[in-house]
Order: C-alpha cells, then sequence, then structure tokens
C-alpha cells in the first residue's frame, strides 16, 4: 500500500517528535525544523534533487551532508533516514505536520482575522487573548486580513473554526428571516 504524502508526512514527523521529546531537545529540534523549512522553502526542487535517480547517490548524500552540518545528531541521522528512504521529495510535509505536532503540544492555534478596516496591535492581542482563553490555548497567531466587504465587525478563522462577527453576516441573517 502507498502512503500519500500527508500520510508519511504525519509518520516520519509523529517519530521525530518522539524522539525529540524523549531525547529532551523538543526545542531545539522545533528551531532545527524552522531553519529546515526556510532551507526546502528557499530551494523548492531540493527533495527533487534529492530523491533523483539519475544523479549519483554519493553527490546526493554529499549534498544532504552540507545541509545538516550545522544540525543536531538527532537531526542529522532523521535527515539520513528520510534520504535511505527516499523520502525528502516528502520533506516539506514532514516539516508542515511536525509544525502542527509542536503547536498542539505547545497550545498554539493559528487564525486568520478578517476585519473591514486594519486592526492595529492592541485590538489583534485582545482578540487573540479573548480567542486564547475561549478556546483553553496557550496563544493565538492572529494573521489581520483587511475586507471591506464584511462593513464591519471581524470574522475569526482558526483550525476549522469560523466565527462571523461581521456586519454583513448580521444584515444576511436579517434578510433571510425577512425573505421567508
Amino acid at each position: 500500500m502507498k502512503l500519500d504524502k500527508y500520510a508519511v508526512g504525519q509518520r516520519y514527523a509523529k517519530a521525530l517528535f518522539s524522539l525529540a521529546e524523549q531525547e529532551q531537545q523538543f526545542e531545539s529540534i522545533h528551531d532545527e525544523i524552522q531553519a529546515l523549512e526556510t532551507i526546502f522553502n528557499d530551494n523548492p526542487k531540493l527533495g527533487t534533487v534529492l530523491t533523483d535517480t539519475t544523479l549519483s547517490g554519493l553527490k546526493q548524500r554529499n549534498l544532504l551532508e552540507s545541509l545538516s552540518n550545522d544540525f543536531s545528531t538527532l537531526m542529522q541521522h532523521f535527515l539520513s533516514l528520510v534520504f535511505d528512504y527516499q523520502r525528502m521529495a516528502e520533506m516539506p510535509y514532514i516539516i508542515a505536520a511536525y509544525e502542527d505536532l509542536y503547536d498542539q503540544h505547545k497550545g498554539i492555534a493559528h487564525a486568520k482575522v478578517t476585519s473591514a478596516v486594519a486592526l492595529d496591535d492592541d485590538q489583534l492581542a485582545k482578540i487573540s487573548q479573548s480567542f486564547a482563553k475561549r478556546e483553553g490555548l496557550n496563544e493565538v497567531l492572529i494573521e489581520s486580513v483587511v475586507d471591506p466587504d464584511i462593513i464591519g465587525g471581524i470574522v475569526l478563522e482558526s483550525n476549522h473554526k469560523v466565527i462571523d462577527g461581521s456586519v454583513k453576516h448580521g444584515l444576511d441573517q436579517i434578510k433571510s428571516l425577512l425573505l421567508k
């Protein structure tokens, strides 16, 4: 049975996450995952290059070693394992899955707040604190988006949850009641 990229990402991320906890390298491995994310974002073809069978395995391994020289032994071994199993092309999925596990463990959520006008930092902080308290989270990282079409209020989206406090939504509800 062939696993899709998301399933591969989940499996490898869970394994690394578990090892990082066991070895008490939780934060340092997270930092290295973020560094890897930057490397892969800056070089989108890197995973493909590291799994390309037309290239010499020695050249690929040398490239991998040069990329991971500054990483911990645990991360170097992990990357070597991923390389040996020809899963480097799935590294962006592994990174994303690891970030999700890290956020869950730390009680961090990501949210998008849409408003009709730009919100200042104090307003965003209050929204973040309020939502974190409501959801039992330690922290909510907010991405702010301006959409004048909502007229006023805010729409907060996080983890498949939408809280629509926009004026447009309220008007739409009133309209639907009046048209019944």
